[in-house]
């Protein structure tokens, strides 16, 4: 369930969620002020998810013991990163904190091993249909925080019934200048500059 410690310059280095699982603070002690922070592996709840074909999720319990280990590590790391977030929310109250997860009614991503590379383009399609019910979902919540930074959510796409990952991928690329890049990162830099100073 965890990837194997791999040597770099005679030190072991070992998967990160074995010490914290969202290193939040790392961003947040760079001064940003909108923090994306995504958790893949939440518990599911059995007597209510499905699968995209209608199937109900049969009882952990008839999984054995892989099933029920998968259930409990999953549970282990929400935990973790909800008590973790909160005390961020404390430490951080001036920076707006956005968390993704997986519906614990998806039967689909709990059943799918999301760490097996064939099954990577149906983690893709699974993980982008939920991320959008999720902005559909809390959209009169997150809206108004990504509005404070010049951000807004697209209500036709999250509306449309038949927008799907390769469609998105087909859509062709808004273009943004190098100038207007140059330019927006000047601005972040002078807005940084001018909070630091008490002045915004």
């Amino acid at each position: 369930m965890l990837y194997p410690p791999v040597e770099i310059h005679g030190r072991q280095f070992v998967d990160g969620a074995l010490r914290r699982t969202m290193h939040a603070s790392l961003a947040f002690d760079e001064g940003i002020d909108l923090f994306f922070g995504i958790n893949p592996l939440v518990p599911v709840d059995a007597s209510q998810a499905q699968h995209s074909d209608g199937r109900r999720t049969r009882r952990l319990a008839s999984g054995g013991l892989p099933m029920v280990l998968s259930q409990t590590f999953r549970t282990l790391l929400q935990s973790r990163v909800q008590v973790g977030m909160q005390r961020h929310a404390q430490q951080y109250s001036d920076i707006d904190q956005i968390v993704f997860e997986p519906s614990p009614n998806d039967g689909d991503m709990f059943f799918t091993n999301a760490f097996s590379y064939g099954a990577r383009a149906d983690v893709c399609d699974f993980a982008y249909s939920a991320t959008l019910t999720d902005l559909r979902t809390r959209f009169d919540e997150l809206a108004p925080i990504l509005a404070r930074h010049g951000l807004t959510l697209r209500r036709d796409l999250l509306e449309d019934p038949d927008h799907r990952l390769d469609t998105s991928l087909r859509a062709a690329p808004r273009r943004i200048t190098d100038a207007a890049e140059r330019l927006r990162r000047a601005l972040d830099d002078v807005d940084a500059t001018l909070k630091k100073r008490g002045v915004a």
